[in-house]
């Protein structure tokens, strides 16, 4: 009783210091806040200045090089130019408001034209390629495919200068030849002058650096250089193939304002604290004895003494709640009874604490085995019963179920007694076998007692109809597995024709079963079950052997085809599947690069973690990536972006009543150009005349596939259609 009482003292001395400690620190907060607002303040005025300054020089700097960007729209029409249609040219892409000083066209590196030409003579025969310097800034252009700025430079003829190229490519298309380079020199001081940038500009000093793009690495552009040693507040001012920094700092010297009055007020909060100190004191020794007492009758009465489990009072309660909750948002749930096999032996045979330390180890084993979201509970004796939410159907209670079971079935050893029990489980579901608590309930204990009539150690459902649709999905997901073991799955190739040249250039392997009892299963009905029960796991890795091996036998034959399958969003959740792949791939000897992975734009678009780490890891070795089905989802231009995708598969639903349906054609020609916006490559699905394919040919598709070319065929057949193409090509 002593120790008590120490205990309680020294909790209380803690809270009274910590409650202080709270006090003097919000005292401080109050006396401090002042200067901080002022400090505060005074930055986002900085910050509004750099913003208006930064999109100043930005909106400048933009101006200047659309000059250089519709010169090389004008050479990609017409290549061939002379100097009067260059100086044409500049003329108009030159106004009076930008600050240019000159433009000069390199085709195939050398410079041959410069507007205005006088004072720029000897520019004129210039090679890039006898500059190392300049050379690796055109090399920079080139690999970017857009403009590298460089500088600012100082020039033999005064003053600074940025210098901008461009490369100019004879087509869009990524491997087009170069066609030589536009360089444009902009007048640094001029350009900033029209930005209305300044060393100071009202109460801030402002300075500017990153020479060459190089952002805080490169050296000082203009403005006020003691800026970067004090503490400033920057922004990225944005260029080509880079940025600057733009900083500004109070003129004054310090962020900091006038802290006159700062120890009064510490003073008069710091004696506030101690009065209310005391006061909270009593308070709050009062509050903890009472909310003690309380959480104590409140666990009591909602919770079982022996496992700590929610009891029957407080279970039904959280049912009911659960019922209402999913009445609202529309979901399925589904009540599991557990009635554990023999237990009466048990307590008969070595007592009731045996029986309750079994009980103990059994209740931790449930709920080990369920999720987080999921509620368990003790009914009383030995009867516990579980609540799996969110369920799609109910094989997903089975399956759970069964792991339940499972999970039950482990001897363990008690008071030097090995012990093993097993469990009987009804299921009922939410809303087909009731909406009350009690009659779902009720419904759940008569399926438990129809498990233990059908011989214990099983899963039983109260409703007969959907019993039988689980064991279906039970029965086709064993089929599956027995199935790839019997030689019974077969892959099957469709061709994908490239449009330019109309030979084909890869084909898309698809399963196909042939079921010894029921005959042709469609993946229709095989692969959604497959996803849900786990065996699409043992399918794609059918499927990823057989292509391997399928492609080496046509290396044989002597064709060199990259060849296509798809692969379930479930098989990308393990973190090593990636790395499996790759082993696989290396095993059979077949090239990364040779196979292309389809993957669906739902699963992009869930944007996991782990799902986009086995992407990359599969694009860094070689494998392709393409999005199935493209468009027919809730389709995103971030993901395309984010994701390593290679190739976009347009859906065969875009092109039903192409070309005759003129809506239906400017949809299609919006998503082949958003690919090509993307710099990816686009399959159309579905093709099944030759009108469609002059449409496609026309709108600039890269690869076709469909039944006009020909349907999804046997491994031998697809040989004999590429030996007759062939034929026909030499013949």
């Amino acid at each position: 009783m002593i120790q008590s009482r120490l205990s309680r003292k020294r909790y209380l001395v803690t809270v009274v210091i910590s409650i202080a400690v709270l006090l003097q620190t919000a005292v401080f907060f109050v006396a401090d806040s002042q200067r901080g607002r002022e400090i505060e303040i005074n930055k986002r005025v900085a910050a509004q200045e750099l913003g208006v300054l930064r999109a100043r020089l930005e909106g400048r700097l933009s101006a200047n090089l659309i000059a250089m960007r519709g010169l090389r729209a004008e050479i990609m029409i017409n290549p061939t130019i002379d100097q009067q249609r260059f100086t044409r040219l500049a003329r108009e892409l030159m106004g009076d408001d930008l600050q240019i000083r000159h433009l000069a066209l390199a085709p195939n590196l050398v410079v041959q034209h410069v507007y205005p030409l006088a004072g720029n003579e000897d520019a004129i025969g210039f090679d890039y390629r006898s500059s190392p310097v300049q050379l690796a800034t055109v090399q920079r252009a080139v690999e970017a495919r857009d403009i590298v700025l460089a500088g600012p430079l100082e020039l033999v003829q005064g003053g600074s200068a940025l210098i901008a190229r461009l490369p100019v490519f004879r087509s869009n298309e990524p491997d087009a030849a170069l066609w030589g380079i536009i360089a444009e020199v902009i007048n640094t001081d001029a350009l900033l002058s029209s930005a209305e940038f300044k060393p100071q500009l009202g109460d801030f000093n402002f300075a500017l650096r990153g020479v060459n793009g190089e952002g805080m690495q490169g050296d000082l552009i203009a403005g006020h250089a003691p800026v970067w040693q004090q503490d400033f507040l920057a922004v990225k001012v944005n260029v080509p193939d880079g940025h600057w920094m733009l900083a500004a700092y109070p003129a004054s010297g310090d962020w900091q304002v006038d802290t006159s009055g700062y120890w009064a007020r510490m003073i008069i909060g710091t004696a506030a604290v101690l009065m209310i100190t005391a006061i909270l004191m009593l308070l709050l020794f009062t509050q903890l004895r009472l909310r003690t007492a309380l959480s104590t009758i409140s666990h009591q009465a909602r919770f079982d003494p022996l496992t700590d489990l929610p009891n029957r009072h407080y279970f039904i309660i959280q049912l009911e709640r659960l019922i209402q909750s999913a009445l609202r948002h529309d979901y399925k749930f589904a009540i599991l009874f557990i009635d554990l096999d023999h237990f009466k032996e048990v307590n008969d045979s070595l007592g009731h604490d045996v029986g309750d330390q079994l009980l103990q180890h059994i209740a931790n084993r449930i709920k080990s085995s369920i999720r987080p979201e999921d509620l368990v509970a003790r009914m009383g004796g030995d009867e516990f019963v579980v609540v799996l939410r969110n369920l799609e159907d109910a094989v997903q209670a089975e399956q759970q179920a069964n792991r339940i079971v499972a999970s039950i079935q482990p001897s363990l050893r008690l008071q030097q007694s090995e012990l093993s029990i097993s469990a009987s489980i009804g299921v009922a579901m939410f809303p087909i076998d009731g909406m009350q608590s009690t009659e779902l309930l009720k419904h759940a204990d008569l399926a438990m007692y129809a498990a233990k009539a059908a011989g214990r150690q099983t899963v039983y459902f109260f409703d007969k109809s959907l019993r039988y649709a689980a064991e279906q999905h039970i029965s086709l997901h064993h089929d599956m597995l027995t199935g790839v073991e019997n030689d019974e799955f077969e892959v099957f190739y469709q061709p994908v024709v490239d449009a330019a040249t109309g030979k084909v250039a890869k084909c898309e392997a698809l399963l196909r079963w042939q079921h010894p009892s029921h005959g042709a299963i469609p993946p229709t009905q095989f692969i959604p079950v497959a996803e849900k029960t786990g065996a699409i796991r043992v399918l794609g890795e059918f499927v990823l052997t057989q292509v391997s091996r399928d492609w080496q036998r046509l290396q044989a034959a002597g064709f060199d085809l990259i060849i296509s399958m798809n692969r379930s969003p479930r098989e990308f959740n393990l973190a090593d599947s990636a790395d499996l792949w790759l082993a696989r791939l290396a095993e059979e000897q077949m090239p990364p690069a040779k196979l292309m992975i389809e993957i669906t734009e739902s699963m992009l678009m869930k944007n996991q973690e782990r799902q986009l780490v086995n992407l990359r890891k599969l694009r860094n070795a070689g494998v392709l990536i393409a999005i199935d089905d493209f468009g027919t989802g809730y389709s995103s231009l971030n993901y395309l972006r984010r994701y390593p995708v290679d190739f976009i598969k347009i859906d065969r639903s875009f092109l039903l009543e192409v070309p005759a349906n003129k809506q239906q054609n400017a949809l299609l020609d919006a998503l082949i150009r958003i690919a090509q916006t993307l710099n990816l490559n686009i399959i159309a699905e579905g093709v099944e005349n030759q009108e469609q394919v002059a449409l496609l040919k026309q709108l600039q598709c890269n690869y076709l596939q469909g039944f006009l070319f020909s349907k999804p065929v046997p491994f031998a057949e697809l040989l004999k259609f590429l030996q007759q193409q062939t034929d026909t090509v030499t013949g």
